[in-house]
């Protein structure tokens, strides 16, 4: 749990450092993104098949990271 009494311009220095982490990833990620999509098209499938679902159900997406197998399923 953060501290309440934490110095402000220290979670600034870290909220920049994220920031900075995850653009230099998304970087990564498109210009990969072809490649990553047809590997998890071909991942999910068979555990979209094994799922039998139906049109008209609802699915709950929980923790899926980047949003694979909900998006082929939706």
């Amino acid at each position: 749990m953060p501290d309440p009494g934490a110095n402000t311009s220290d979670s600034s220095a870290e909220k920049r450092r994220i920031h900075e982490e995850w653009a230099a990833k998304g970087k990564y990620w498109d210009r990969r993104a072809d490649e990553i999509a047809e590997v998890a098209a071909n991942l999910n499938r068979p555990l979209i098949e094994a799922a039998r679902i139906e049109p008209g159900q609802n699915v709950l997406d929980l923790a899926s990271g980047v949003g694979e197998p909900a998006i082929q399923i939706a």
